[in-house]
């Protein structure tokens, strides 16, 4: 599945998203890397983690062209869910765009 994954966020009423104490946007991409890196790690095997290691890489390198597969995006639908400090808003437009390119 194509994504794209530099898409900004943004609220209900179609603002940026921001980091909270920051001018930096929030886009699909740095959510998803940080949910794939950090939720859950203290508790997984090292296989995983090196799994996970290897899909930051990807999501990282990846362009408008690169092709994912459906496991790996609901993988990152999972963790992005699980994800901590990640609010409702910022969960539901990443879940949008990964179901199908929906952008709001």
């Amino acid at each position: 599945m194509k994504v794209k994954w530099d898409t900004e966020l943004k609220t209900l009423d179609g603002e940026v998203i921001t980091e909270v104490g920051s001018k930096e946007k929030q886009t699909l991409r740095r959510i998803a890397t940080f949910a794939v890196l950090t939720v859950d790690s203290e508790q997984i095997s090292g296989k995983e983690r090196y799994e996970r290691y290897e899909l930051a890489k990807e999501l990282k390198a990846a362009d408008d062209d690169t092709d994912f597969s459906v496991d790996d995006i609901a993988k990152i639908k999972e963790l992005i869910g699980k994800a901590p400090r990640i609010g409702v808003v910022i969960i539901g437009r990443c879940w949008d765009i990964l179901e199908g390119g929906k952008e709001e």
